[in-house]
């Protein structure tokens, strides 16, 4: 016998009597230790996979939407600057070389 101690398994350790809502304070009703040793930990942490493994939530698929959608907005600006930037480019190679050469060879 082992001097009054609860029978554990080996490599275990009994979990001490934590107080709970009854009189005796030990757990419901006073009658002994809250019975939520290892299964509501097991439990817990089963939930907490198939949560991981059932999709992503709504806050991150909204942020990583929002993080996509502005890294688009942000590469549409630059392309549309750097297509700004070689319009003016053209624009002026047209109206100070290539226009003067036309009128100038219109009039010979």
């Amino acid at each position: 016998m082992n001097g009054g101690l609860p029978a554990t398994e080996p490599g275990t350790e009994a979990e001490p009597a934590r107080p709970g809502p009854g009189p005796g304070g030990t757990g419901p009703g006073g009658t002994g230790p809250v019975p939520d040793a290892g299964g509501a930990g097991a439990a817990r942490a089963r939930a907490m996979a198939a949560r991981l493994t059932a999709g992503w939530p709504l806050r991150r698929t909204f942020g990583v939407g929002v993080v996509i959608v502005s890294l688009f907005a942000i590469a549409a600006i630059v392309l549309g600057g750097v297509a700004l930037a070689n319009l003016a480019s053209a624009r002026d190679r047209v109206v100070n070389k290539i226009d003067p050469a036309a009128f100038r060879t219109s009039q010979l």
